[in-house]
């Protein structure tokens, strides 16, 4: 579900960033630009808090990150025995907010320091190698592997969600069917554990009904359905769901647009660092207009804008940039960020 990231001013939507500081500890202020505040838009060379703004996490944490980077594979363990065609994993990472992670090429959902990957497909025979690789923004990678067996007895219970991924609060409905327990025993009970904190949260909903759950705590959660039957045997089924952080994921996208303009803005101008901010699927379009305004890219970037709006998905992003001109009046523009096939956001149009 994409939602709208706006804050109220005198009737004004407003999502603005302006660049303060140095390339590596730069903040933005993500909430009311004084381009709406006083009328007068300026050069911001220090710190301004106007009603209602908020400091992003910063380039330094967003798209340095700390001096660890890696990733770890939590589940599942290596050598285990999976009975299913697919298998969900999971784990964590330390790195910059905009780290992209992928198991098998299959990009993960991240939030905060966990990813997971709801289901990679296994090799209906032998050993499949379960290849994590998280890269940052700036080109640096780091991995991990774990190697797991399909095979043995398939599960009687299935569990599923709706949708996988959204914003908090996000609605999570589940869908589960029961097929023939191997015992031929009958079924005395079935329970859903909605938030992953190990204890059923309904037991035995209605037939045919869908079991519904408003997540409002942004993370990555492990949701459980049980089944029993008259014969004390017990059936478990696992499923994903994502809660992102909206403010978070403003914030991040807020820091690699604030990223690309520090690097513009360096002198010499960075064009080469800029670029790592640019969807792969863009730079051809981007980097020759950067380079024949190379002498002249401090005022390509102040004409560039500061992010009035914005409308955010789990998977995409679109900013409404806006600029005062000379005359007084508005210009606006549209950027968009998506992940490329890393996981990485980066501007994919702008």
């Amino acid at each position: 579900m994409q939602r709208e990231l706006t804050i109220h001013c005198s009737a004004m939507l407003a999502f603005a960033a302006i660049l303060i500081g140095n390339a590596a500890g730069a903040q933005e202020v993500c909430g009311i630009d004084s381009i709406f505040y006083d009328g007068v838009e300026g050069k911001v060379l220090t710190l301004v808090r106007h009603p209602g703004a908020k400091l992003s996490p910063g380039v330094a944490q967003s798209i340095v990150g700390p001096s660890t980077f890696d990733v770890t594979i939590v589940s599942p363990s290596d050598g285990a025995m999976i009975g299913d065609p697919t298998v969900p994993v999971s784990g964590t990472f330390s790195g910059p907010s905009d780290t992209g992670i992928t198991i098998n090429n299959v990009v993960a959902h991240i939030e905060g320091d966990s990813f997971v990957v709801p289901a990679v497909q296994l090799l209906s025979n032998g050993t499949t190698s379960l290849n994590a690789t998280a890269t940052k923004l700036t080109g640096e990678t780091a991995s991990a592997k774990v190697s797991v067996e399909q095979g043995g007895a398939r599960s009687p219970i299935s569990f599923l969600v709706e949708r996988t991924a959204g914003f908090a609060p996000f609605r999570v409905n589940f869908h589960y069917t029961i097929g023939a327990l191997p015992s031929g025993g009958g079924i005395t009970y079935v329970g859903i554990d909605y938030d992953g904190d190990g204890a059923d949260d309904v037991a035995n909903p209605a037939r045919g009904s869908i079991p519904t759950y408003v997540a409002t705590t942004p993370g990555i959660v492990r949701a459980r359905l049980t089944v029993k039957d008259d014969k004390n045997n017990v059936y478990t089924a696992y499923r994903y769901y994502v809660v992102h952080d909206l403010s978070a994921r403003g914030g991040m996208l807020c820091d690699v647009y604030g990223y690309m303009r520090s690097q513009l803005n360096a002198q010499p101008p960075n064009i080469a660092a800029a670029l790592n901010a640019i969807h792969p699927n863009a730079r051809d379009e981007v980097q020759p207009i950067w380079e024949e305004a190379s002498s002249g890219l401090a005022a390509y970037v102040e004409n560039m804008g500061n992010i009035a709006n914005a409308t955010i998905a789990p998977d995409f992003a679109t900013f409404l940039l806006l600029r005062r001109n000379a005359d007084s009046s508005l210009s606006g523009f549209h950027m968009t960020f998506s992940r490329d096939r890393a996981g990485v956001w980066r501007i994919s149009n702008l």
